[in-house]
């Protein structure tokens, strides 16, 4: 599947100092690794506003300003510990996965598996596919880029953040698609830039950064179902685990990818909580799941 999505461009010492923190560094999908709860829930939470990728808001806004306080090179001692005992030797204590294994994959002792969790991201995905997300309600918290306050005139690779589905393509439709909706980006940059304009002559007084705000609030209506954003929450096991069975089936082949990307990225973090997901009984009830209509 054709991603819109931006690759964080580091140099190797950045690398270096964020690699341990995240199940990758080039993919748009990814888990979030060793960070404290205060760190992690900070950083999930700028998904509503930063521009840019989060694992790029990490280095510069928690990393290199940490790296200059008076325990920077406990942080750098930390870092160098975790690139010699990188995250699948740590977490893989027998103890722990054996528990998992038996009580959870073998019993179906359900409960065990809410009592831990961990955080995922997605760079870029539909508003469809989010909000295929985030009706899930229980066991997941997740918080999404805000189209209230990010401007979307912008362009990756020369194309609008909007997803063109597998399934347009395959009827045919994909030219009179794009046409059709770079018209709709088109019209939100010009309407941006009227709007903008009568509100500085309106409210001449006040901020631009008030009022572009306002544009943005007023004029995202208009932005399609297809118009990508980026994604971070925070799931137990048993959650994601649900997340997982229910995406696997769907129709909408960009929601069988989500569900996929996170068993993938998971798989290095929670390996023990999804041992079901591959059991021939998880087959027929992702089938049930995936002919289900949604509620309205």
């Amino acid at each position: 599947m054709e991603e819109i999505f931006e690759k964080p461009n580091l140099n190797e010492e950045e690398k270096y100092l964020i690699e341990p923190f995240f199940t990758n560094l080039d993919k748009s999908v990814y888990g979030i690794l060793f960070l404290p709860p205060e760190v992690v829930g900070a950083l999930c939470s700028r998904a509503s506003r930063a521009k840019e990728d989060l694992r790029i808001v990490f280095l510069k806004e928690f990393v290199k300003p940490f790296l200059e306080t008076e325990y920077g090179k406990s942080l750098k001692n930390f870092i160098d510990f975790l690139h010699q005992h990188p995250a699948e030797v740590l977490f893989n204590n027998p103890k722990a996965r054996e528990f998992y294994i038996k009580w959870l994959a073998e019993y179906g002792d359900d409960s065990i598996a809410q009592m831990a969790g961990t955080h995922l991201v997605y760079s870029s995905l539909s508003q469809i596919a989010i909000k295929h997300i985030e009706n899930q309600r229980i066991g997941l918290a997740p918080i999404e880029k805000s189209t209230r306050y990010v401007d979307y005139s912008l362009k990756i690779n020369n194309h609008y953040l909007y997803f063109t589905p597998p399934e347009i393509e395959k009827l045919g439709l994909k030219e009179e698609y794009e046409k059709t909706i770079d018209n709709i980006f088109e019209t939100y940059i010009f309407l941006f830039q009227k709007y903008l304009d009568y509100l500085k002559i309106k409210y001449s007084e006040e901020k631009e950064i008030v009022l572009k705000t306002k544009v943005f609030d007023t004029i995202r209506i208009i932005l399609p179902l297809s118009t990508l954003g980026q994604l971070a929450l925070f799931g137990n096991g048993q959650a994601f685990e649900y997340l997982i069975n229910r995406s696997l089936e769907h129709p909408l082949a960009e929601i069988r990818w989500l569900g996929q990307r996170a068993y993938e990225e998971l798989n290095k973090i929670i390996p023990a909580f999804l041992r079901r997901v591959e059991k021939e009984e998880s087959k027929e009830y992702r089938k049930y799941l995936g002919s289900k209509k949604p509620k309205n």
